[in-house]
């Protein structure tokens, strides 16, 4: 594998082109990367790179490979190993964002923006007033097919905003199942926050402050089109998950957790 002095001549990390390799396909003791699947196509049809062209594959996992494209082939491209390095576009804490089901494709507009914002994963939710015709756990075989299309989405935004993994999309939980979970989950590096419009009393902003200044995992709990009825916040608050207020304005389900999110990224990235 080459050091930053071989890699000083390539074009700048941020202009090449960013795909992920799965498990395996990554040796860096032969100083080698492969790329397999779509992104073959992609790299050789439309991007139209070629041999001696750079690109930067990362494992998933925060490591990013400066790499020179070696052998471009039908079903598989190779790829010279110059420098190996650190993702910088992964974020210290790990926002989890419990998304109530919006009904039609609003989800996919979720994933996408909040992938781009830093969210480290999402995992839908059924909540009293979420229970839609169209919600995964109605659906059955359905379930497999939403769940490749949002991971899909999920790598998509993970490439053009240079992250370092791709979030991960949970499978579909009932509210109370997933509010357990956040509580079995409440390690000393864990806290767990739930917007709520008739909190006034305690702020998004003296939360991320306050006691989860220094959380290590932030879950947030987003709510449907029609919100969380008062018995599921009393639930959530009972479990140890603190409502909070987002200010004066109500904010739309498929705005509400990128705007956490960011004031998450601002408190801690500034």
């Amino acid at each position: 594998m080459g050091n930053s002095e071989k890699a000083a001549g390539h074009p700048a990390v941020a202009s090449l082109p960013r795909f992920f390799a799965e498990a395996g396909q990554i040796d860096e003791q032969m100083g080698r990367a492969r790329i397999c699947g779509n992104d073959v196509r992609h790299i050789r049809d439309v991007l139209r790179r070629k041999p001696g062209d750079g690109l930067v594959v990362c494992d998933g996992c925060g490591i990013d490979y400066v790499c020179a494209i070696a052998e471009l082939g039908r079903s598989e491209i190779v790829a010279d190993i110059l420098e190996r390095r650190v993702s910088a576009g992964e974020p210290s804490v790990q926002a989890v964002l419990w998304q109530c089901q919006p009904k039609g494709d609003k989800f996919d507009r979720i994933v996408r923006q909040t992938v781009e914002a830093g969210v480290h994963e999402i995992v839908p939710v059924v909540s009293e007033r979420a229970l839609y015709a169209d919600s995964p756990l109605d659906q059955g075989p359905a379930v497999e097919r939403r769940l490749a299309r949002w991971r899909r989405i999920a790598e998509e935004a993970a490439k053009q905003s240079r992250r370092g993994r791709v979030p991960a999309i949970g499978r579909p939980a009932y509210f109370i199942d997933a509010v357990r979970q956040c509580a079995d989950a409440s390690a000393p590096g864990a806290r767990s926050i739930i917007p709520y419009e008739e909190c006034a009393g305690y702020t998004l902003r003296q939360a991320l402050t306050g006691e989860a200044a220094g959380a290590a995992r932030i879950n947030i709990f987003i709510g449907p089109e029609g919100g969380f009825a008062p018995g599921e916040i009393a639930y959530a608050q009972n479990a140890g998950i603190r409502p909070v207020s987002l200010g004066p304005r109500i904010l739309r389900t498929e705005t509400a957790g990128l705007a956490v999110i960011s004031a998450i990224m601002y408190e801690r990235e500034a």
